[in-house]
């Protein structure tokens, strides 16, 4: 469950998440971020998905994004890895 008090401001610039964190309450909230800024029910290719992401990271790793997303269950994909979804 996610601790709505955790404070990421440390980890932003502006609306840009700059660092990966190394504690995993700050991870979560982080995790929980990305995911509000996929729309729900809209499907991406795995390069949509990257675009979307990097517009709010500045660390170059779209992956890390996806596969903690994916892991956590806050992003589906395809067993391919070519659609990726918010239910």
């Amino acid at each position: 469950m996610l601790d709505q008090s955790v404070d990421i401001s440390q980890f932003l610039s502006g609306e840009k998440v700059k660092s990966w964190p190394s504690k995993d309450k700050f991870k979560e909230a982080i995790r929980y971020y990305f995911s509000t800024k996929v729309e729900p029910g809209k499907k991406y290719t795995e390069r949509e998905i990257n675009e979307l992401f990097n517009k709010y990271h500045t660390f170059s790793d779209p992956a890390l994004i996806r596969r903690e997303l994916c892991d956590h269950g806050l992003l589906k994909r395809d067993k391919y890895g070519y659609q990726y979804w918010k239910d």
